[in-house]
C-alpha cells in the first residue's frame, strides 16, 4: 500500500515539474512565430506533451514493480568478514 502511494506520489510530482518545464519550452519555441503559427505550435506542443506524459505514467509503475520484484528475488551475498567468521566457527 505504501509503495503504491509512493509510486503515485512520484508520478504526480514528476507531472508537476514537467508541466512547468513544458510550458517554458513551448513558449520559447513559439515566441518567434507568427500569431497563426504560434497558436498551432502551442496547441500541438500541449497535445504532444500530454500524450507523452500519459505514456510515461503507464511505463513508470511497471518499471518500478519489476525493480521491486528483482530486489526481492535477489539474495544479498555475504561479505568477506561474514564468510570468514562462519568458516572459523565451523572449524573450532
Amino acid at each position: 500500500m505504501f509503495d503504491t502511494a509512493m509510486a503515485y506520489g512520484q508520478i504526480i510530482i514528476a507531472d508537476l515539474i514537467l508541466s512547468g518545464d513544458n510550458a517554458l519550452i513551448i513558449g520559447m519555441a513559439a515566441a518567434g512565430l507568427s500569431p497563426e503559427l504560434r497558436k498551432r505550435a502551442i496547441l500541438y506542443g500541449m497535445v504532444i506533451a500530454a500524450v507523452l506524459r500519459i505514456v510515461f505514467d503507464r511505463i513508470n509503475p511497471a518499471h518500478q514493480q519489476r525493480t521491486r520484484d528483482r530486489r526481492r528475488n535477489t539474495e544479498i551475498p555475504p561479505t568477506h568478514a561474514t564468510s570468514t567468521m562462519t568458516q572459523t566457527r565451523a572449524v573450532t
